[in-house]
């Protein structure tokens, strides 16, 4: 998480006013102030509690219909905890790679639909990693929680995430505007 103004600084400081004629070296000055930036507010991922999801898995956008999930964790560079997407490549732990089994990952579904769904697109209990839309379940979304530090200061920010695929030597990356406001006390 980098403040939107730090971010913007990074390029008004380390590159020309006109990018696409940047040395080598400002654009390396430039890549290594973003990333200090975004290394300065590295995000916790929020621990499961009683009766609340750290990580669930959504059918569509229906927002009532989805599995909660138990993440699969590893500490990565510099100590950080890397999380797992909860839906494994096919036949990427029958095949010894890395990950849970879908059904050993589900703690609980929020209805019976969801469960429904999740056997059309996974297979049941005697499927690992094979059912029909494990290598592309498009009509399912990964949902994780973070910790947003207290003291963290308000304003805009820029979050940015990477996803490291499993069974191909691909890395993605994204980012997203973000605004962090005070938390407001629910009225009694």
């Amino acid at each position: 998480l980098c403040k939107k103004s730090t971010f913007d600084a990074c390029r008004a400081t380390e590159l020309p006013t006109k990018p696409s004629i940047a040395t080598e070296e400002q654009k390396n000055a430039y890549l290594q102030c973003v990333w200090d930036c975004f290394e300065s507010n590295t995000l916790e991922w929020a621990t499961p509690q009683e009766d609340e999801w750290s990580q669930k898995i959504q059918f569509q956008d229906d927002h009532c219909t989805y599995a909660t999930m138990e993440p699969l964790t590893k500490i990565g560079k510099d100590g950080h905890i890397w999380r797992f997407t909860p839906i494994p490549d096919s036949l990427q732990v029958t095949n010894g790679g890395e990950g849970k089994c879908m059904w050993d990952s589900v703690t609980s579904f929020s209805n019976p639909k969801a469960k429904d769904e999740f056997v059309s697109s996974f297979g049941n209990q005697n499927f690992c990693d094979w059912g029909a839309d494990s290598h592309a379940p498009y009509d399912w979304h990964v949902f994780d929680k973070v910790i947003i530090p207290t003291d963290l200061e308000e304003g805009e920010y820029v979050l940015s995430w990477r996803w490291d695929a499993y069974m191909a030597d691909q890395m993605w990356t994204n980012c997203a505007d973000v605004t962090i406001t005070a938390a407001t006390n629910p009225s009694t």
